[in-house]
Order: C-alpha cells, then structure tokens, then sequence
C-alpha cells in the first residue's frame, strides 16, 4: 500500500507527468520535443534533490520512469512482473555510540576531541600508548623513527602496545628527494603493524600539516587495527603523560540503502535481443565527484543524464509504436553510475535476463548538448565489433555530424556490458563547463539534438537486424571523462561489483603497461609495491606516488595462488 501511495503522491508533485492518452503514438516532431522536456523539466526538477542513488529523489524519478514505460506499453522481464529491480548500495558510513575513547580514564568526545579514520578496522582495544615519533623508516637515509625513539626505552617489547604517531615527515627528511611516500598514513599504519601495534592514535604538533579527513560518504575496506586521530586536548595528554593508558572502541557501520534500475521490455518474441540504457541518478547536493566551487546545492543534472534518459523513453516509445519485431529490446534506466556503475554491474550479474541473447549494448549518456549550428554526436567504442563501422557508415542522418572512436571510455554503464564480451555503442554529445554542477539545467538543453539523436539511433537498431550476432572485438580503452588524480595508469578496468579485499581486474586494456607485463581479467590485485591494496580508493592513493617508467610490483592473487607481476609504467 506505502508503495502505491508513494507513487499517487509523486503524480500530484508533477502535473507534467501526464501527457493525453491520444499523444502516445504521436510520433511528430513538436509532440516529441514536447515529451522530452517534459522528461527532462521532471528528472531535473529541484523537488528530486538530484537525483542521488539511494535517495526518496531517486525512488521518485525511478517511479516517474516507470510510469512512462508502463504507459508506452513495455512490459517487464523481472520476477513478479516488477518494473524496479531493486540492489543494494554501500552509501556512505556512520559512527554509532559505541565509538569511544579513553586516555588515563578520562573520556574524550567522538568528533570534538577525536574520530577514526576511514582505514580503521572496528575493534575494542586497551593498552600503554608508545610514542613512535613519526612512525617512519627509510634504509637509503639510515633513518628509523623506532630506533631513535625507543632505544632508551626500558620496555623493549612493543607488541600489544598502542602507537602514537606523528602526522607528516620528520624534519631532517623533509625535502630530501624519494621520500614523500613515507608520510603516507597507510604506509605508517602497515609499518606499525609490523611491529607489533594493536592500534594506531595520529597526532599533530606541525600547524602546517592538515588534519586527516574522515569521508562519511564513502566506505573504504578496513586496515587490520583501529586507526584514529586526536585532537589538541588529547594531544596534550599524551604528550604530557609517560606511562599514558588508552582505552578505545571504534564501530564504524555501512550505511546500507537501496537503489533501483527501471527495466522495461519490448517482447517481440525474437531470438536476439538489444540492450539500450542511459543512467537517471545524479550528484545529489553535490559528493565527492562534484565540480561546484561553492556551497553545496542541488545538482539538477539536466544534461547528466536525464537527457539519456528522455532519448532511451521516446526512443522506447518510437520503436514501440513503428511496430518494430526485428528483434526484442530491453531498455533500462540505470541508477548508481555516479557512484561506479553499481546499477549496470549488478544487473549483468543479476540472471535477470539471459546475456548470451544479448546481442549488442547501446548505451545513452549525456546527449543534450549537440551545438544547433555544428552539431556533432559522438559514438565511442565502434572497434567493439568488427561490424559497427559498416553499419554506422550506411546509417544516414544530415541533422548533425557523427564523430566516431574506435577506443571505448569506461566512464559509463556500457563498460558492464562490454566486461562481458558484449559489442557496444556509446552515444554522448560531450563534456562542457557545466559537467557536475548545479548549473546543467534544463535551459541549456538542446531539443532539436535529442530528437535527431533518437531518430538517428533507431535508423541505427533497424540496419542492424539482418544480423542474429555481433562479433566482438577487444578494444583499447580511453580514460574515464572523470577526473584522475594519478599521472599513470596501469591500464585496467576495475570491477565495480567486487566487494572483496583488494582490487579486481574486470578488464585489461591492449597495449597498456598491466596487459605488457601479463595481468589477467579476475587478478585481485592486493598490493603496488610496498602499498596494502584493499579498494579502489587505496589503489588510487598508490598510483600517485608513481610515475612513467617506474618499475612497480603488484601482488596478485590469481584463483588459489599469490604472484608477483613486474610492471613498468
């Protein structure tokens, strides 16, 4: 009942939602343009909050699209005749109340006084704190923070002890030349391990070194002992204290949210099957991945994606209406691409629908923004299939230019697909000053591109249907459109399904340094160099301690064994 009363609700926020039952198969251009601002003014109405995966907002935009399929006619291959297929999300973390801490039985308060980081593990933990210095070793300086501090210590045994340990690089090596990798907090917490340490407390007595920074939005998989930073007043306990006891307990839970992928089916009761999808969720107020520079505000994301998916519904409705029986098409709206593809992966891993059917992806990302004067759609990834050159160049369309590229990005759901050995297409009209910010509204979309952009890809799906399969073809990969923050790749794609230790390799780029040194689809890859690799976020906080032409070493697990891999980037 909360469901269907949801959705009534959402219809009395939008009266655009509705357009005359006669409209459905008016397939004229003023009728078309007319449906897809009414797509897009809904998706990006500020009332959605951006749309952000795991969001009332998203759940309401997922209900809305729904009600578009189900009014076009799609039905649904989904158990229970469900047109929302429902997954789970890792959004974030909180710190319960069982966080505490104690130093010479006075308590601290969590966040004024101290806070774990991301890299804690949860644990409860009592112990003599030892002062470390700044918890460093480097053999080519002869320098060892352990050495120098605990040599005139009486006890001698560390283990079980908690370590106290200085943010930054001890002054006599700082600005001597390969070492800046030491003040890396990972590499001090796995040195501490070493030698024995039950748990880590960082402090700071260099006002120029900032803070570490507890990121709620985002969960990280855990270092093997709790990892927490303190603040003056505990600082200065410490300090102060030579024989300081601490008691603490961190509790660090994943907040746990369900998002929806809107799948809706055209059974033509065919042997093949397309897949045409474009991503509806957006940035929310703003995360991470934002490009605001100011306070956080609404993303409306009006080219991001709800062009995608204005394009994927009118498109629905065009091949609907024409009768179209070449072959049967699903069309899905995609949520969770801003947080990595979670929507698109955990559908091809879903059994929803068989993918041996599947004969190629088409895959909708931004498409409202073709220039009206020197229109030009980009679709990426033509070296997919040794077929789609031919059938692209046959595809005709004088409303804008077509711009092809051979190497596929893999910054959007179609890399699901193609991890799959599955052709596809990508079709974006480009990146543009308002990229994630709150300024992609509505306003600056352009109708007349969206409408070519469907005519032309329906023209596309028909010279395609004298074939019962794509062959595919491995393809090298462009970087994603999104922002990197290392100089050098190794040249992979990581497995955004994976919620194991380590980083799983769901494809190898050709001619790329992990293809050139033997790296295989599967590897786990749980270390570069002296780095613990855990996720993604640890593997890219790694790669930017290199640069082209190191020689790094990865360890790897492949199936039951552990190797070595060489790599020069």
């Amino acid at each position: 009942m909360r469901f269907f009363r949801s959705f009534f609700i959402l219809l009395a926020l939008f009266p655009l939602f509705s357009i005359a039952q006669h409209q459905k198969c008016n397939l004229q251009v003023d009728s078309v343009k007319a449906r897809l601002y009414n797509i897009i003014s809904v998706l990006s109405n500020d009332s959605l909050g951006g749309r952000e995966a795991g969001t009332i907002g998203e759940l309401k935009a997922a209900l809305f699209i729904k009600s578009k399929f189900e009014d076009i006619g799609l039905t649904s291959i989904l158990e229970d005749g469900a047109y929302l297929q429902s997954f789970e999300i890792i959004d974030g973390i909180s710190l319960s109340e069982e966080n505490t801490l104690l130093i010479n039985k006075k308590p601290y308060r969590l966040m004024d006084d101290y806070y774990p980081l991301n890299i804690s593990a949860n644990a409860k933990i009592s112990g003599q704190i030892i002062k470390v210095g700044y918890g460093v070793k480097s053999v080519e300086n002869h320098y060892d923070d352990y050495e120098l501090n605990l040599n005139n210590s009486e006890d001698k045994n560390l283990r079980g002890k908690i370590f106290a340990i200085e943010l930054g690089l001890p002054p006599v090596l700082k600005g001597v030349k390969g070492v800046g990798n030491l003040e890396d907090i990972e590499l001090k917490v796995k040195l501490a391990v070493e030698k024995g340490a039950s748990a880590v407390i960082f402090i700071k007595s260099d006002k120029d070194i900032s803070k570490p920074v507890l990121d709620k939005s985002r969960f990280e998989q855990p270092l093997s002992i709790p990892v927490i930073f303190v603040d003056q007043q505990a600082y200065k306990t410490i300090m102060d204290s030579n024989n300081a006891i601490a008691e603490l307990s961190v509790k660090i839970d994943k907040e746990l949210k369900n998002a929806y992928n809107v799948v809706g089916f055209l059974n033509n009761n065919a042997k093949s099957t397309v897949v045409v999808g474009a991503h509806y969720d957006h940035l929310g107020m703003g995360g991470p991945t934002s490009r605001n520079q100011g306070l956080p505000a609404i993303h409306p994301g009006a080219d991001d994606n709800a062009s995608g998916v204005s394009a994927l519904i009118e498109l629905a409705r065009d091949e609907k209406c024409n009768v179209f029986s070449g072959f049967n098409i699903i069309f899905i709206a995609f949520s969770a691409e801003e947080k990595g593809l979670l929507g698109s992966n955990y559908f091809t891993k879903s059994n929803a629908y068989p993918l041996e059917k599947v004969i190629y992806m088409f895959n909708l990302d931004m498409v409202g923004r073709i220039d009206s004067i020197n229109g030009k759609l980009s679709i990426i990834g033509t070296g997919t299939s040794p077929l789609w050159d031919t059938i692209i160049n046959k595809t005709t369309l004088t409303s804008f230019e077509i711009k092809k590229s051979e190497k596929l990005s893999g910054g959007s759901d179609h890399s699901s697909f193609n991890n799959k050995d599955i052709p596809t297409l990508f079709f974006f009209s480009g990146l543009h000053d308002d990229y994630h910010k709150p300024s992609d509204v509505i306003g600056k979309i352009n109708f007349n591109g969206i409408y070519n952009t469907v005519q032309y890809i329906s023209k596309l799906i028909n010279n395609t249907i004298s074939y019962d399969k794509l062959p595919f073809a491995k393809t090298s990969t462009e970087p994603s459109t999104s922002k990197r923050n290392s100089s050098v790749s190794l040249g992979i794609m990581p497995d955004p399904g994976f919620d194991g230790i380590g980083l799983r390799v769901a494809d190898v780029i050709e001619n790329k340094p992990a293809i050139k040194a033997g790296v295989l689809k599967g590897d786990v890859i749980f270390k570069i160099d002296e780095y613990e690799i855990r996720d993604i976020y640890s593997y890219m906080n790694a790669m930017k301690n290199f640069r082209a032409g190191d020689v790094i070493v990865l360890g790897i697990k492949r199936r039951v064994d552990d190797i070595k891999v060489k790599v020069v980037l």
